[in-house]
């Protein structure tokens, strides 16, 4: 095993888990080696793998990314949320391969097991557009890990919702795409047109509070503060008559509601 004179020093692996990090941006084949080494010096811990699994995806190896879930299954160092993660990003390499039926099977298994909303609404989006032969070709590139710009991604995601016009989908993930940005008027607009279709049973209630909760702060962010302020109080159940009443019967975790009262009083200031 060598002497314990030659394992890096905690700098040292600290300084090679950034030097992971900022390759995997930009240089995802230099991000698997450095991932590699990490492993190689602490192979008791998930995380290097995980990091290569990332790097292969973005590398559109699918082959090298299952043989690193299969790697990454026989750890008995897996957390929960290690498991979910691992379940999805094997998703995403089967649907690389264009196996679907695989992709999607794995893609339920981590939903029943994701913890956080965040990670919940972001397997409902992958499902809901991996079982639409239409949309698939089109935001398969964008939704597994990817190295795309601004410019690349708006682009992108302009063309799915102009050729899949009715689809709540694409309009959801440009509005997110814009507001972070900084184009909250253009958010707004693919927010609005998301919004009008909640009545249908198919969106799943983690989508409909993302958008929501980004709906109001575009409003308040273009200086929009009126609407920021019905939209925050009616998601919050606190004004019953408003046209956006039926956002007051979402289910904010305690998180959410205490952004949403932190938007209304904003915006309520910006108004006196």
């Amino acid at each position: 095993q060598g002497s314990v004179f030659q394992v890096p020093c905690a700098h040292e692996l600290g300084r090679l888990r950034n030097d992971a990090a900022v390759a995997l941006c930009m240089e995802p084949h230099r991000a698997d080696s450095l991932y590699g080494r990490l492993g190689e010096i602490e192979p008791q811990r998930p995380d290097a793998r995980l990091g290569q699994l990332r790097a292969r995806l973005r590398q559109r190896d699918p082959q090298a990314a299952l043989q690193m879930t299969e790697e990454l299954w026989q750890s008995a160092s897996l957390s929960a949320n290690d498991s979910t993660t691992v379940a999805r990003w094997q998703g995403d390499a089967h649907w690389l391969e264009g196996n679907h039926t695989a992709a999607e099977s794995l893609y339920t298994m981590a939903l029943q097991g994701a913890a956080s909303r965040v990670t919940r609404r972001a397997l409902q989006v992958s499902l809901a557009i991996l079982q639409d032969e239409d949309l698939r070709p089109l935001l398969r590139d964008y939704l597994i890990e990817s190295n795309q710009n601004d410019t690349t991604s708006l682009t992108l995601l302009a063309t799915a919702r102009s050729r899949q016009p009715q689809s709540l989908w694409p309009r959801y993930l440009l509005g997110r795409r814009l507001y972070y940005a900084h184009r909250f008027d253009e958010a707004i607009v693919e927010f609005q047109h998301v919004q009008q279709q909640f009545a249908d049973a198919g969106v799943p209630e983690d989508v409909r509070l993302a958008t929501v909760e980004l709906l109001a702060w575009s409003y308040l962010r273009s200086g929009n503060a009126a609407s920021a302020r019905d939209l925050a109080e009616a998601a919050l159940g606190l004004q019953a008559s408003s046209r956006w009443a039926s956002a007051g019967t979402l289910s904010w975790s305690e998180a959410e509601r205490l952004r949403l009262e932190d938007l209304r009083r904003r915006a309520a200031a910006r108004l006196r």
